[in-house]
């Protein structure tokens, strides 16, 4: 009966699945505005850009000039905006990241550092990019024209990541199963004859 206590205190702390964590930047207050960091769920996301336009249902990069719509990435002012960003810990993944006001007049990249570069569309653009170091920055970027158009730009709305069971978690919960499995078996009963 001890053993079936334990494997079942072993199998209640260890994640089976992995826990799933949709970070939205449309509306986001940074936990560290200096470091443009969110932190949530145990996953840190960092952005390189000093000013972001972010508005409740929109994230871009508000660049100086009037041309520039504010909470989009676009070419407004003449430039194309980008940003940096890296993510964490170890065992995090990158599901997706997901854009929105994307549409004809709209052109964006996520370039990946040591992985390419991939075009962007609307919706949920699906990776599946594991952690690939705390001083890798990955990249998105507009890559549309570069001058001004009222429905030019697209909104960086969010990204999805999980985390899984670090190679140590998964060791201990595999012995602890070892140990106890055995001991489920069911043993004969004495008879009194």
């Amino acid at each position: 009966m001890r053993s079936v206590i334990l494997t079942l205190s072993v199998l209640a702390f260890y994640p089976l699945s992995a826990q799933a964590t949709f970070i939205d930047l449309r509306g986001v207050v940074f936990s560290d505005p200096i470091s443009h960091r969110v932190l949530q769920d145990g996953i840190s996301l960092s952005f390189s850009v000093p000013t972001f336009g972010i508005s409740p249902t929109r994230f871009g990069i508000d660049s100086a000039g009037d041309n520039d719509v504010p909470d989009l990435f676009d070419g407004g002012n003449g430039v194309a905006e980008s940003t940096g960003f890296s993510f964490g810990p170890l065992n995090a993944v990158l599901d997706s990241i997901v854009i929105s006001n994307f549409d004809g007049d709209d052109a964006g990249i996520v370039n990946f550092k040591g992985v390419g570069e991939f075009p962007l569309q609307n919706g949920v653009n699906v990776f599946s990019l594991p952690f690939s170091g705390a001083t890798s920055l990955h990249f998105i970027a507009w890559r549309g024209p570069n001058s001004p158009g009222e429905t030019r730009g697209f909104s960086l709305d969010g990204f999805n990541f999980h985390l899984v069971p670090e190679p140590s978690s998964l060791l201990l919960a595999t012995c602890a199963l070892a140990f106890c499995l055995p001991r489920l078996r069911r043993r004969p009963r004495r008879t009194t004859d």
